[in-house]
């Protein structure tokens, strides 16, 4: 029942949040850098690693 144990909810519904969170700015971070760089030219490639997209 929701009622007997809400903490247990809470930090259910608080680390779902955090690994979608987590999920999503690994995505930002790996994944479309990686595909952005595959369109750059081949001079840049090379550190595109560092150069985020802030």
């Amino acid at each position: 029942m929701p009622h007997m144990m809400p903490m247990m909810w809470v930090i259910t519904y608080l680390f779902t949040l955090f690994f979608i969170l987590f999920t999503i700015s690994l995505l930002y971070f790996f994944y479309i850098p990686s595909k952005l760089s595959l369109l750059k030219s081949k001079k840049s490639s090379k550190f595109y690693k560092w150069n985020w997209l802030w």
